[in-house]
């Protein structure tokens, strides 16, 4: 029975209310505890950069053309594997890396987005790792990460020129079930 009096709540409309709710706030509740796992990844992050970088501009060629050392080679092999974005989704896929630090990657949205250059670099005790996507919806937009051996995780900046806009981003290893790290 529906209340006539205005200052007694009709409980069928909140009721109904409530329930086309539960999305949105299982949505923040994820999204705050992606926060909570890579907040100190994107803290960290800050104190690291030692570079004047512009977002979406890349390093120049000598960092990219130097031929790093035995020890940094291996370094940029833990950067091989399936790296996902915990607020999005967003998966970069690291499949190798040469030894003067090219990669080859993958990037899904869950569709494939075209990597146009991907490369790590080692700046002093830091492994950075630089991509360029450029295919539709995706006009040279770039991620500027640090991988932080910690806690096996990348943090940094992604930037996405048709929207002007920059955004700090984790990605976390996934890992493959049944397999050891």
């Amino acid at each position: 029975m529906v209340s006539k009096n205005p200052k007694q709540p009709n409980v069928h409309l909140i009721s109904s209310r409530l329930k086309s709710l539960w999305f949105p706030i299982a949505v923040i509740i994820a999204v705050i505890v992606a926060v909570a796992i890579g907040g100190p990844l994107l803290v960290s992050d800050n104190r690291t950069s030692t570079s004047n970088e512009t977002p979406g501009v890349a390093p120049g060629d000598d960092a990219v053309r130097s031929t790093p050392s035995k020890s940094v080679r291996a370094r940029f092999q833990k950067l091989v594997g399936r790296w996902r974005r915990p607020d999005g989704g967003y998966i970069l896929e690291i499949n190798s890396v040469d030894p003067a630090g090219k990669l080859q990657a993958s990037y899904y949205t869950p569709r494939p987005i075209n990597v146009s250059l991907a490369y790590a670099a080692q700046e002093e005790d830091y492994t950075r790792v630089y991509v360029e996507l450029r295919d539709v919806g995706y006009p040279g937009a770039t991620y500027s990460l640090t991988y932080h051996k910690e806690q096996d995780a990348f943090a940094g900046h992604y930037h996405q020129p048709a929207a002007e806009q920059t955004y700090r981003v984790i990605f976390l290893r996934q890992k493959e079930k049944g397999v050891k790290p």
